[in-house]
Parts: C-alpha cells; sequence; structure tokens
C-alpha cells in the first residue's frame, strides 16, 4: 500500500447482534441508533454508515452478503439491516458491516460521533483496493485456509457494539438475574 493512499474502508464492525440495535419507531419520531466504539473512540451511530454488510445465521454461517448506500432520506446502513430483518426473518442474527465514511469530530444531539461523507481527495489506489477487498472478504467467510488477515496497515478502525442503554437488559442478562435470585433463596 502507497503511504499516501487513502484507505477505502475506513472502519468496520465484527458479528453485531440484531438484539443490541435500537431500531427506533420512525412513525414516532425515534430513528433508532447503530452504535459502536473503541478503547479511544466513545459512541459513534453507524446507523448512516454506507459500504458492504454480511448477514449469519446462530451458528455463524454466512447466509447473506449485500451493500448499503444511502437512500433518499438518507438511510444507510441501519435502515437496510432493518428491511432484511423484515424480508429474512429469523433466518439471521448477526452482522459485520465494512464502511466508507469515516467518523467526524462532530455529536449529535444525542452526544454520539457522526460519520463524514468521502470525498474526491480520498481516492485510494489500486493496490489498496484490492487489499480491501481482500481484507472484506476474510473477515466475512473467514475462509479456512488463510492464513494471512486483512493488510489494512492500521488506516482502519475496528469498531465495537454496544447496546443502547434504552434498550434496557437483554432477554439472557434477564435470564441471568432472574436465576441469580433464586439461588440466593
Amino acid at each position: 500500500m502507497n503511504k499516501n493512499s487513502k484507505p477505502l474502508i475506513k472502519n468496520f464492525g465484527l458479528f453485531w447482534h440484531i438484539e443490541n440495535v435500537d431500531w427506533g419507531n420512525t412513525g414516532h419520531g425515534r430513528p433508532g441508533v447503530l452504535l459502536g466504539r473503541t478503547t479511544k473512540q466513545p459512541n459513534v451511530d453507524f446507523a448512516h454508515q454506507i459500504g458492504i454488510y454480511a448477514l449469519y445465521d446462530s451458528n455463524f454461517s454466512l447466509v447473506y452478503v449485500g451493500q448499503c448506500n444511502e437512500r433518499n432520506n438518507g438511510d444507510g446502513l441501519k435502515a437496510r439491516l432493518a428491511e432484511q430483518r423484515r424480508d429474512l426473518p429469523g433466518r439471521w442474527d448477526r452482522f459485520s458491516w465494512f464502511g466508507l465514511k469515516r467518523v467526524s469530530k462532530e455529536k449529535d444531539k444525542s452526544g454520539n460521533y457522526t460519520l463524514v461523507e468521502p470525498n474526491d481527495s480520498e481516492h485510494p489506489d489500486r493496490q489498496t483496493i484490492l487489499n480491501h477487498m481482500e481484507g472484506i472478504l476474510i473477515f466475512s467467510a473467514e475462509p479456512p485456509l488463510n492464513g494471512q488477515k486483512a493488510k489494512w496497515k492500521g488506516h482502519t478502525t475496528q469498531y465495537y457494539q454496544i447496546r443502547d442503554p434504552k434498550l434496557g437488559a437483554t432477554l439472557d442478562e434477564r435470564f441471568n438475574i432472574y436465576m441469580s435470585t433464586l439461588e440466593k433463596k
């Protein structure tokens, strides 16, 4: 990769769970969020990210690959995943994504960092594009004979999913709390 080449994939998330997504309620003015973070970067909303995504079943088997771009209403990744949730119910429960927008230094009204549209000066060179395409396939399909990882040279940041506190405890968390109260009796 050329030292001056800009990365194609700016950030990504692996095996995020649909249970941890705040899908919102657009009919009631609540669009929801798709939150992620790193150890250095607090909450980022990836709902409007554009790029490639992969869907997995409960056994982590790859079941679908697609792309998400902005719609007329500005929606991106979260809107596309919501469509897949409606079109393929029960067929997948995890997803990975690979985004073209970089994280902004600006925050939205909720205090989450937002995304910035790539500009024309951010075009990567051919080798970077090939490295990133290969990286997407390696990360999303996890081919057993591939010994190497993605060649992203620190220009691409992995984000880890965080559950929006508005969603409350997961079913597993509620079950564990219930079981611990039974054990105490």
